[in-house]
């Protein structure tokens, strides 16, 4: 198992505690619901085993107003970009090929 939560200064937890704190939420549970999403994605991303998503990120945001920037922050998240993955990469490059060959030919 893939262990998110303990290289660098990244740290969900702390974006969790303090939502619960600004929000007076009592616990993960509550958390859930006030972003409308399940209390065990909330508790795998406090404990390492998923990443924090951009989705849930966007959520958080949506949900409290907060700055995407700002979340980033208090997860301890200090890059300036994020890069996508080399999967992904590869798959927009053959995408931007095919299209030009078939401008090309056409």
């Amino acid at each position: 198992m893939r262990d998110f939560g303990t290289t660098g200064s990244y740290e969900p937890r702390r974006l969790f505690d303090g939502l619960r704190r600004s929000r007076e939420l009592k616990n993960d549970a509550e958390l859930a619901t006030f972003l409308e999403v399940g209390a065990g994605l909330i508790s795998k991303v406090r404990h390492g085993r998923l990443p924090l998503s951009g989705a849930l990120l966007i959520r958080i945001h949506e949900q409290t107003g907060i700055s995407i920037c700002a979340l980033k922050q208090m997860i301890g998240d200090r890059r300036a970009h994020h890069r996508i993955s080399d999967n992904k990469v590869v798959a927009q490059r053959r995408e931007e090929k095919g299209k030009d060959a078939a401008r090309t030919s056409g």
